[in-house]
């Protein structure tokens, strides 16, 4: 068989998915892995449509002991306004649950389950050198620490290096970067309040910007997003602009009156960035590197082990699934993911909702109300990216729809007083 020998930079999720799944059928592969750990990571949330490829680890068991179950989800528009809404309503295929999770344990469960599988991990720095025919290899320095682990160069290297983005700087990649330019500050607290669903990830619209809370085992994740120029009003570093943001914005304050911060601040900014080719010749890009997009519906760890699996497929010689098609459906996705966080930050989501308490009281409201929850509802889950009919009908109850009933004057919200 080809592509026997699998290298893959990096340990995280997408890299120790990769490894678990392809040491399982039998290929050789080892990590190449720094063993740099942050104090925090981006992605406590998991949404339902991970799910499927956690049971496929048969590592859910294992989560559950440094994890919060999680039922559903909960947007605050004010802190007296609140939509709630359970998993088991989007009434899909996928399991009707997720988790709230330690990230560092996650990642190290993730880990492993590689190494349990047969993956040999080996704790350096890969450095790469650009060849021939859109080939990379591994420099000599590092085929010499891993022992001729492959007995020469691999057959396939894959880029699992998150943000850094090893083989796409060392290639120079086309990249498409978002139009936005937010910042995330995020850090862990205690005695955060919850009144209501306190098992679901809380997300509040701001005055500039919206905060989430992550309920997590003895903590809470507690998360701001906004521009840079709005957090600098809050103090000079950002220990001040996140102390200060959590206690004086009068949306998020009530239920942080209390609350204690117990970790430093993490940093990330840069939400938006697709690399357009995602494999070449003898090398494929996955997880972070390949792209990442805003956090706001957590679809970042969800996209990088989901398709963690579909490259396995792709590189397994007796499925019919290419890299092409991991190309592909991986671009797709993320334009559709990337509809949803639009009409999160340019109101239509949220005056959506205001209409929908208007009309969902009248007697065809009662009778449409359901099918639109079902829909809205696959947001949260992960579901409605991969459903052309369920994409259709939030563009068009966000979009035309809204603006219709606007000119006939059905409705009189304007989206931008609802805008992030």
């Amino acid at each position: 068989m080809k592509n026997r020998n699998i290298a893959i930079i990096g340990g995280g999720p997408s890299g120790s998915t990769i490894a678990a799944l392809l040491s399982k059928r039998g290929y050789r592969v080892g990590i190449i892995h720094d063993n740099k750990n942050t104090e925090l990571f981006v992605g406590e949330s998991l949404i339902p449509a991970i799910m499927p490829v956690i049971h496929e680890l048969g590592i859910e068991e294992d989560i559950k002991k440094f994890s919060i179950y999680k039922p559903g989800a909960s947007v605050w528009l004010n802190n007296k306004t609140v939509a709630s809404i359970k998993f088991k309503q989007g009434e899909g295929k996928l399991p009707d649950y997720a988790y709230q999770t330690i990230r560092k344990d996650f990642d190290n469960l993730l880990l492993k389950t590689a190494i349990k599988n047969g993956t040999k991990v080996f704790n350096t720095t890969a450095k790469l050198i650009s060849v021939s025919n859109n080939k990379v290899a591994l420099e000599k320095n590092t085929l010499d620490f891993i022992d001729d682990y492959f007995d020469g160069q691999p057959d396939i290297i894959i880029d699992a290096t998150g943000r850094k983005r090893l083989i796409s700087n060392l290639l120079k990649s086309k990249t498409k970067k978002g139009k936005r330019k937010d910042v995330a500050l995020f850090a862990h607290m205690k005695n955060v309040h919850f009144d209501s669903e306190s098992g679901n990830i809380h997300m509040h619209r701001c005055e500039k910007g919206w905060s989430w809370r992550i309920p997590l085992p003895k903590r809470t994740s507690v998360g701001i997003v906004a521009e840079s120029s709005h957090l600098k009003t809050f103090g000079k570093t950002i220990e001040e602009q996140f102390d200060n943001f959590v206690i004086n914005d009068k949306q998020l304050s009530p239920f942080l009156n209390s609350a204690e911060r117990i970790t430093g601040i993490q940093k990330f900014s840069n939400y938006q960035l697709v690399t357009e080719q995602l494999f070449g010749s003898n090398w494929v890009l996955a997880g972070d590197a390949a792209g990442f997009l805003d956090p706001v519906f957590s679809s970042g760890l969800y996209l990088a082990v989901n398709y963690a699996s579909k490259i396995v497929n792709a590189i397994d010689e007796k499925k019919s699934y290419t890299l092409l098609n991991y190309q592909n459906d991986w671009h797709r996705e993320i334009k559709s993911w990337q509809k949803m966080i639009d009409i999160w930050y340019n109101g239509r989501l949220f005056t959506t909702y205001k209409i929908g308490q208007d009309r969902l009281s009248t007697y065809i409201g009662r009778k449409i109300e359901p099918h639109i929850v079902k829909h809205f509802t696959r947001i949260f889950t992960g579901e409605a990216v991969n459903s052309k009919y369920s994409m259709w009908l939030l563009n068009f109850m966000c979009g035309s729809l809204q603006d219709t009933m606007k000119f006939l004057r059905m409705q009189h919200y304007d989206q931008k007083d609802l805008e992030i």
